[in-house]
């Protein structure tokens, strides 16, 4: 609290001070600076001052639905049998043979939340190859 009171009676010459000061904290740590209960200082001023959002605030993340964990575990069984599989067939393995009905893009998004891709050969255009003779460029 003292450190809110000590940054909002700052004169306005030393505004760079104020930037110094909130600048050493991370969000998470201004966001548990602000009081919402009966402080001298309103909220919107104490965020104004930290220079954080109001909406911020009051988010409260929702936690991973049992359905959730139970869809990425399905894919990480079929991931780790069948690591060449890409979203489509991973989609198509789990409507087909696990019978369980989802769309090809949820399978996308938890692939991505869990760091997963598949795993087959890329192109190889851009890495010439070393026995090969590079030629000048004539039309210049």
């Amino acid at each position: 609290m003292i450190y809110m009171l000590r940054l909002a009676n700052l004169p306005l010459r030393t505004s760079g001070l104020k930037k110094n000061l909130v600048s050493e904290l991370n969000v998470a740590q201004r966001r548990l600076l602000v009081d919402m209960n009966g402080s001298t200082l309103p909220i919107s001023t104490q965020v104004r001052l930290l220079e954080l959002n109001r909406s911020g605030l009051y988010y409260q993340p929702i936690p991973h639905s049992t359905e959730d964990l139970h869809i990425k575990q399905m894919i990480d069984k079929i991931y780790t049998r069948y690591p060449m599989y890409g979203y489509r067939r991973i989609c198509w393995y789990m409507n087909e043979i696990e019978h369980y009905v989802i769309n090809h893009k949820a399978v996308l998004r938890h692939m991505k939340e869990m760091g997963i891709q598949a795993i087959y050969p890329r192109q190889n255009t851009s890495r010439p190859e070393p026995a090969n003779k590079i030629y000048p460029y004539l039309l210049r």
